[in-house]
């Protein structure tokens, strides 16, 4: 069963290199080079998208940098309340905990609109010493 499928691809390669009236042709055919084309500019599509992509996934993650960076250091500063910074809204909130603990609860959150107006946002949660209940 092999050997006949080898044949018959053999013997179709033979009749696509030879011409007309049976000599051996030298060159390529125009489809074949098209063929070749066409691969080549599917594949310099691909990766045009690919970098495309990679362009915009690392803007993406400049923007988190970025706001996480804001965020943290609003975190140290602890003021309250809300403020712009460089297109990014940052927001700082004190809860009080319960049970006449010495401590708050801070929430930092970071938020920004995107290239296509989407808003993205983070938070911080953490907790710090209250001077003003402490012993």
């Amino acid at each position: 069963m092999k050997t006949d499928s080898f044949r018959s691809v053999y013997r179709m390669n033979y009749l696509l290199s030879t011409a007309a009236n049976g000599h051996k042709r030298a060159g390529y055919l125009l489809i074949e080079l098209m063929i070749a084309l066409t691969a080549i500019a599917i594949f310099s599509l691909l990766v045009a998208q690919i970098q495309a992509h990679m362009v915009h996934r690392y803007y993406e993650a400049k923007q988190y940098f970025l706001a996480v960076n804001y965020a943290s250091r609003a975190f140290e500063e602890r003021v309250v309340g809300t403020r712009e910074m460089d297109g990014y809204t940052i927001e700082v909130m004190f809860h009080g905990v319960q049970g006449g603990l010495p401590y708050k609860h801070v929430v930092v959150t970071v938020s920004w609109k995107t290239g296509n107006g989407a808003v993205k946002q983070i938070a911080i949660q953490g907790g710090m010493l209250d001077e003003q209940t402490s012993v």
